[in-house]
């Protein structure tokens, strides 16, 4: 998020206090404060409860800790409110995947794929996703696709193998 995200957020609820706290929150993040940035985040939702910027961002620095549960619940809430996130889609298709919840990754990662087909990892998460849900014939299409762009990858040839066997 940046300050023109704020700016186009809504305006009723971009206060000058909300400004501050993504200063506060930001400088945090480069001086690698996790915690206070967490903090900062939380708090700007708690004063701007529409603000589905600051969902993202605070979902990735959960979802940057591993604290994946956490990443799935503030990325979902801000998807609802914008779900034009394609960064917070492929958040929460992974969040998803790391939490053993496969079969709900799959349309975050889908949506996060068609913003930018040829994102590698959601490419890969979503074929991985289909395979363990026995969608064989949509995960061999991701592969073959994937392996083109990167043909030294490979883990993708063996799961492309593999996925060909099922």
């Amino acid at each position: 998020m940046c300050s023109s995200d704020l700016a186009h957020a809504q305006d009723d609820e971009v206060t000058p206090q909300v400004q501050q706290l993504y200063a506060e929150a930001h400088a945090a993040q480069q001086r690698d404060d996790t915690a206070t940035a967490i903090q900062k985040y939380r708090e700007m939702i708690r004063l701007a409860p529409h603000l589905a910027a600051a969902y993202n961002n605070l979902g990735r620095l959960y979802f940057n800790q591993h604290e994946y549960e956490q990443a799935a619940q503030v990325l979902s809430q801000g998807l609802k409110l914008n779900p034009n996130m394609p960064t917070a889609s492929a958040m929460l298709g992974m969040s998803y995947m790391e939490t053993g919840r496969t079969e709900q990754a799959q349309k975050p990662l889908e949506a996060a794929l068609r913003a930018n087909p040829k994102d590698p990892i959601v490419q890969m998460a979503l074929a991985k996703a289909r395979i363990h849900t026995h969608q064989y014939e949509g995960a061999v299409e991701l592969l073959k696709s994937y392996t083109e762009e990167h043909p030294r990858d490979q883990e993708a040839r063996y799961l492309l193998g593999k996925t060909y066997l099922q």
